[in-house]
Parts: C-alpha cells; structure tokens; sequence
C-alpha cells in the first residue's frame, strides 16, 4: 500500500511539473503570436468593411456617433480607435521625420496601421488575464491555452488585425464571464451577500462597454444576466440585489441608443443583404466554430467532427457545472436569438456574429476538461488530453495559415500601393482648382466593394465622405451595378453608368481613363465594349491584390 501511494505521489508530481511546462510554453507561444499579429499591421490592405471603419474612426468624435446612427454597428469601437489613432500619430509622425518610416507614406496609410493596432490591443488585455486571474483560479496549463485559444483558435486570428470591432467585444463579453465568476459560488461561506459594489462593478461596465460596441454583445450581456438571476434565485439570493441593479443599470445606460437601434432596424427592413438560415445552419455553426485551417479540407472536417465530440463529452461529463454553463450563455443567447429572429421576422444572423461569444466559449471547454484531468472523471483522462492536444494543434495550424495568408497579402500589398500612389500623385491630385481635374484620371469598376476601396485608395485616402459635395481629384464610376442604400449614404460620390455610350463619353473626353475588372465578367464588358459601334480598345497593365479583391486594369482608348 506504501508503494501505491509513492507512485501516486510521484505521478502527481510528474503532472504537475508537465503542466508548468506546457502551460509556460503556451504563454510564449501566445506572446509570440501577439507580437507577429502587431507586426501584421504594417500594411494598409484593407477591404470593404474596413474602410466603413477607417471612415468613421477619423472623424470628430460628435459627428462620428451621428453617422454611426445610419451604421449597423453602435458607436463605441470607433470611438476607440479614433483615440488610438490620434495617441499614436505623434509616433508615426517622429519616425516618418527620423527615417525609421518611409516618410513618402500617406498619412491615411499610417492611420490603417494604427486602427489595425487598435484591434491587437484586446488580445493584449485577455493575455493578461489568462497570465493573473484565470491561472490563479485554474491552474498554468488553462491559462496557457487559453491565452492561444482568443487568438488563435479557428476564425480568431482573422480578426487579430481587421479594422473591424470583433476582438475588442470578445475581451468585454470573456472578460464579464471572468468577473461573473464569484456570483455562481456553490460554496455557502465564499458566497457574496449584499451590496458588493466592487464584485459587480466590472460585470456593470463589461457589460456596457459590450452593448455600446455591437448589437449582438448585447443579446450575449443578457443572456448572462438571465442566467445570474435565475442561478440565484435558486442558489443564492441574497446576491439577487445587487445582480438586478447592474442589470437595470446597464438597460438604464443604454436607453439612449435604443431609438437608433429601433430606426436602424426599420431602415434595413426592405433591403438586408444576410441571406435565411435552415436547419444546415447548425452543422455550418459547427464548421465555423471548430473547423481547422488545414488544407486538406477532408482532414480538416474529420478532425471538426473528432472536436465537436470531444466538446459535448467534456459538457456531459461537466453537467451540472453552472459556472461552464454561464461561460456558455453569451453563444447560446447568440444563436438562439439569431435564429429566433431570422424565422420569425428576417434573417439577421451570419457565423461571425458569434466571435464575441467565443473566447468566454473556449474558456468554459478548457475549465471543464481541465477536471477529467484532474481525475474527476478517471475513464475519460484519455478525452480531457486529446482536447486539449488537439486545441494546441489548432491553435498552431490556424495561426500559421493566417500567417501565410497575410504575409502574402502583404507582399502583394506593397505593388498594390504603388499603383495607387502612382495614381494619387502622378496626376497633380493635390491641387484643387477646376483646370487641374481635367487632369485627373477616371476610374470605372464593375463590383462596388472595389470602386468604394479605389475611391478611397486612388485619392490619397481621403475622407470620401468629408468630400461629400465635392469632385474628388479621381472620379469613380460603377458600370452594369448598382449601389446599396448603405454605401450611398456612407460613401456618397460613386457614380452609376451602365451603357457603353456613357463609357464612350469619358474616353473622349481626353482624360486618362481605366477600367478596374473584378471577376471573370470582366473579360465579357471588355468584348462588349470593343464590339460596341464606340469601338472602345483596352491595354491590361497590370494584375494587383488589394486585401482579398483581385482586379486587372485596362486602359481605356478609342480606335
């Protein structure tokens, strides 16, 4: 019986010492990827999306939150990033003055890169809290896990660098779950009871910070909420006060912008682009959730199944934990009202709709398997390792894959830019009197995420929209398409032409015309044109990626 209990403790003593190690290198490997996505940012690729944000985020901080009204999206992540912007200019501005920076790039070039910092700044914070509170609650190897999992699991890295608000509402709703910790104590004396305006103080301001930066956020912020209630009528209610008044609080807050909400939702009503969900939508929630990024598609789909399965095992097993189950709320309250939603009225829920809900997703998987670890659970030891084996492989994989894609992106990138630049500048774009437009290109696209990015690219990247009114230096038309209520009122200048006459029109006007073709239509409004009685010619000049759009440019000429 000695000789058991030796190797026993000499077996705890061997876990443990493998769980500082994994668990420390977790953390550096975790740091690592910070670091990288940080250096991802140098480069001003970005696409559609981003530029709604790069659009709002530079203006004034009044008229910002007014523009924001005619968004999808509240107005809070662009608030920060335009106080990113302008805390890290005087830097960028010393090193384009020192030489560290080419001092020839735009000043709009050097704001994506700021914005795109902006979004690294949440992975930053959630390190920390894997470093502190939740590796003094779960253990080293949790915390190094889950330090990757934010960043890297399938679909997070992604976001690590876009100018869009995705990483700073995943550290608002993990970071509500983290601190909603001590309100769903099972143990009577560690219980909270009464007024403890310091327990509820961050889950009051997470779960503002939350609603204030996506409409979805907000669904998650009250689908925790529900849960603390209902847990503590059941468990504790003598904590029930002080959960009511920060959640009431908080709806209190946020009556200001449930107006905007109610006109947002009346404006899209007739035209809304998300397309219905079906009954396969759940195997694609799946699949966006736990997918890996490895070529093999096969592979990859096996391996999501093999992870799906391991997940459900570590919930059964893990049941009756409410704390996992709270962890679980915000992408339950996601999905659920999602889908509630898109049946019942129209579809308003697409897969990246869930990234707020994720990283507190994962949290509450790797607590759970953490205790068949611990022996809790002794047959399913086996199940516990290989989930957290297999996250660690997906941490890796995925975070390479998006390495290699940026990184070619970025290279691709530098070309792109130039283009642009030569537009820009090549024509004289900073003077502003009349004569001097004669000069200017003309650019016409036929995909209006494009002509939107070229307007924005191909003048110097100006606030499109503070030119609202005025003719910009390079005129942009959209041919054979038609612009949605959303780009006219955030992007206002493009315009429409779909007859080979209004083509004809700017080539012989003696400006420098170019055709920006997007997709293999190109190639069939080129052969159009040219059999056209306007007998329009074209040169290609050249292929460029700009962020995820590959587009040729013709120049335009008459026989």
């Amino acid at each position: 019986m000695r000789g058991l209990m030796t190797l026993l403790n000499d077996s705890k003593k061997t876990w443990d010492k493998a769980e500082i190690i994994c668990g420390s290198l977790l953390y550096l490997i975790s740091s690592a990827m910070i670091i990288f996505s940080a250096y991802l940012c140098f480069s001003p690729d970005i696409w559609y999306d981003e530029l709604f944000s790069m659009q709002l985020a530079t203006k004034p901080v009044s008229e910002m939150v007014k523009l924001t009204a005619a968004d999808v999206h509240p107005p809070l992540y662009y608030i920060i990033v335009h106080f990113v912007i302008k805390a890290l200019t005087p830097f960028g501005n010393s090193f384009m003055s020192s030489g560290l920076v080419n001092s020839g790039a735009a000043l709009g070039s050097m704001q994506i890169m700021y914005a795109k910092l902006a979004s690294v700044i949440p992975l930053f914070i959630l390190f920390l809290y894997a470093l502190t509170i939740i590796r003094k609650r779960y253990g080293i190897l949790v915390g190094g896990l889950f330090s990757c999992a934010v960043i890297a699991m399938p679909q997070m890295a992604d976001y690590a660098v876009e100018v869009r608000m995705y990483s700073w509402v995943m550290l608002f709703v993990t970071a509500l779950c983290i601190h909603a910790g001590p309100f769903i104590e099972t143990e009577k004396d560690k219980q909270i009871k009464g007024l403890k305006w310091g327990k509820i103080f961050p889950l009051f301001i997470y779960g503002l910070l939350a609603c204030y930066t996506q409409y979805y956020a907000a669904v998650a912020v009250a689908a925790v909420y529900l849960f603390l209630i209902i847990w503590s009528v059941r468990k504790n209610v003598y904590q029930l006060g002080i959960i009511l008044i920060s959640a009431n609080m908080t709806a209190v807050c946020y009556v200001p912008w449930i107006s905007v909400v109610l006109s947002q939702a009346r404006s899209v009503s007739s035209n809304y682009w998300i397309q219905p969900l079906s009954l396969r939508s759940f195997g694609g929630i799946i699949k966006f959730l736990m997918k890996p990024g490895f070529f093999n598609d096969k592979l990859a789909t096996v391996l999501a199944v093999v992870m799906f399965v391991l997940v459900a095992a570590v919930v059964f097993c893990n049941i009756r934990d409410s704390y996992m189950w709270l962890c679980f709320m915000p992408i339950i309250g996601i999905i659920a009202f999602g889908f509630a939603v898109s049946f019942l009225l129209r579809p308003v829920f697409i897969y990246r709709y869930m990234i707020p809900a994720m990283g507190a997703m994962w949290l509450s998987v790797l607590i759970a398997a953490k205790r068949l670890l611990n022996g809790e659970r002794g047959k399913l030891l086996f199940a516990g390792l290989l989930l957290y084996t297999l996250m660690t492989i997906f941490c890796i994989r995925d975070f390479w894959a998006f390495r290699g894609n940026e990184l070619y992106k970025r290279v691709n990138m530098v070309q792109t830019e130039q283009f642009w630049k030569d537009i820009y500048e090549g024509n004289g774009s900073e003077d502003t009197d009349e004569d001097s437009l004669s000069e200017k290109p003309i650019l016409i696209c036929n995909f209006e995420q494009v002509a939107a990015l070229s307007m924005y690219y191909a003048n110097g990247y100006c606030d499109i929209v503070g030119d609202a009114g005025k003719e910009l230096p390079v005129q942009v038309y959209l041919y054979g398409a038609i612009t949605d209520s959303i780009l006219e009122s955030t992007l206002p200048g493009i315009q429409v032409i779909s007859e080979y006459p209004e083509v004809q029109e700017l080539v012989d006007s003696g400006r420098r015309v170019l055709f920006i073709g997007s997709f293999n239509s190109r190639e069939d409004i080129l052969k159009d044109w040219k059999e056209s009685p306007a007998g329009i010619e074209n040169k290609n000049i050249g292929s460029y990626l700009n962020e995820r759009y590959w587009f040729d440019v013709f120049e335009l000429s008459r026989k």
